[in-house]
């Protein structure tokens, strides 16, 4: 079963001589992802964004942000 996902229609501008795939979209869970295909690539990579750091820590947790980067992967 295929993951819940809507197509979110925006133009992805590249390179002539870029030979990668684009594809953008929002999972149904708000989380926003853009899949690169490239098929020169022999190895496959992932990366979050999550615009969240040790500024946003409860003072009374120093470091949860730090943790909480360790528990996504």
């Amino acid at each position: 079963m295929d993951a819940p996902t809507k197509s979110d229609e925006i133009e992805i501008i590249k390179s002539k001589i870029d030979k990668r795939e684009y594809k953008y979209l929002t999972l149904e869970n708000g989380i926003k992802c853009m899949i690169v295909h490239d098929p020169e690539a022999d190895k496959s990579a992932a990366s979050i964004d999550v615009k969240v750091g040790a500024a946003l820590d409860p003072k009374e947790h120093p470091g949860t942000a730090h943790y909480l980067e360790h528990m996504l992967f």
